[in-house]
């Protein structure tokens, strides 16, 4: 990693960072990750939230818990109206609806430029995103803003088209008049788009809502030296093979495959017979039930992961990780684990193929086989030479791209432009 600091050619730029929380999600944990860069390069950020973590203060002014309770009410009702509405929906829904003030908080504090994030959960509505009069950059994390209500979509298709024109099939009702909602708000509106996933960047450009808009891929970042092979913790003497599953809510989320990986783990198990494996899961608070496993399969469950530190040992101490998600932008376990110097085997779609060398740092196997899943997990344990060999290239792939200092200096480049075409 580079220690020098890039010189922003407007000082230390006064920057607001705008997401719904500070610690609860993998969209939060990348911005709060991206402020932290950001200040140790020098750039006068301000974390602006709706909740702070207990604990959490070092975020720019903490939340009142007046302000708190409000934006918790707000989450709510919003939740309960898009439900309300829209019984059939799948996955989580935001309407962002109901005014909260922030944009004209944010309008009074003379930032420089306003960086949003994920400002779901009625954090901002519609109608605030498009009153913020200051340059604006936004990173998007999922597929909300250039969709209706949707935050993720097997099939996106009917909000892909020519810029301007509406879509006429697909969504749902109440998805339609929020993409109408959308289209007259932020009619005027042109901020700098940030992809973390080539993936996505593609899907934007093609969107008929936000494709005149630039759009820039500048993946996560994290802190190299917190993630990395030396925190591994001991492995109590095991021999056997570890492969770990995790993601926020565990086996509970479909989106992230855990029923697709069982299958493909039972399969390993035929393949290499002679070896012991341990399944280890985190994400959740209760070990996912099903039936039960090969003799040969021990499973464990390491609940909630709450800190960095312990994340880094779990993920370090692992032999490879397993990402089975049937859809995704850049998880921050993928590049947790990579830095952390852990291959990773998962499904090749959204921006697994930014994260994943295939058969060098990792593997991409075929979407949703089970078989070639197990494949993958088995061409990467069978040879401990091949498996020290993945190892290596996924702590040199971590570093040549995804460290927060480059991450930080690539955001002030983009501040730069922003602010500079706004004068």
């Amino acid at each position: 990693m580079s220690g020098l600091k890039r010189q922003s050619a407007f000082g230390s730029p006064r920057v607001a960072l705008v997401a719904a929380a500070a610690n609860h999600g993998g969209a939060h944990v990348a911005a709060l990750r991206l402020y932290r860069g950001l200040r140790a390069a020098g750039c006068d950020a301000t974390y602006v939230t709706g909740l702070v973590a207990p604990g959490q203060r070092d975020v720019g002014p903490p939340s009142t818990r007046v302000e708190e309770a409000r934006w918790k009410a707000r989450a709510r009702i919003g939740r309960a109206i898009a439900r309300g509405f829209d019984r059939q929906a799948m996955g989580m829904q935001s309407l962002n609806i109901l005014p909260s003030g922030l944009d004209w908080r944010l309008s009074s504090r003379r930032f420089q430029l306003v960086h949003l994030h994920w400002v779901n959960n009625e954090l901002l509505s519609i109608p605030e995103i498009g009153r913020i009069d200051a340059p604006m950059v936004w990173t998007l994390h999922d597929m909300w803003a250039f969709c209706g209500t949707e935050h993720y979509m097997s099939d996106p298709s009917a909000y892909l088209g020519v810029v301007g024109t509406r879509p006429s099939a697909g969504p749902s009702q109440l998805a339609r008049w929020n993409w109408e909602r959308k289209r007259r708000w932020w009619a005027g509106v042109r901020p700098i788009l940030v992809a973390p996933s080539n993936w996505l960047a593609d899907l934007v450009r093609q969107s008929r809502l936000l494709g005149q808009c630039r759009v820039e891929v500048v993946p996560y970042g994290l802190d190299l030296n917190r993630f990395s092979p030396a925190a591994a913790a001991s492995h109590s003497g095991k021999r056997s093979l570890r492969v770990v599953f995790g993601a926020a809510g565990g086996s509970q989320d479909h989106r992230k495959g855990f029923d697709l990986l069982i299958p493909a783990v039972r399969r390993l198990a035929a393949m290499l017979p002679e070896s012991c494996l341990e399944l280890l899961v985190f994400g959740e608070a209760a070990t996912p039930s099903f039936d039960p496993l090969p003799s040969s399969v021990s499973l464990s469950s390491a609940g909630v992961i709450d800190s960095e530190e312990a994340m880094s040992k779990l993920l370090a101490s692992a032999d490879i990780f397993v990402a089975p998600s049937r859809q995704d932008n850049l998880p921050n376990t993928v590049l947790e684990a990579t830095a952390c110097g852990v291959p990773t085997v998962a499904f090749r779609v959204g921006g697994m193929p930014d994260m994943i060398e295939h058969q060098v740092s990792g593997y991409l196997a075929r979407p949703y086989e089970a078989e070639d899943l197990a494949a993958g997990m088995a061409w990467a344990l069978h040879d401990s030479t091949r498996l020290d060999r993945l190892k290596q290239a996924a702590r040199t792939k971590a570093e040549r791209e995804f460290g927060s200092d480059r991450q930080a200096d690539r955001m002030l480049a983009i501040y730069d432009e922003a602010i500079r075409a706004s004068r």
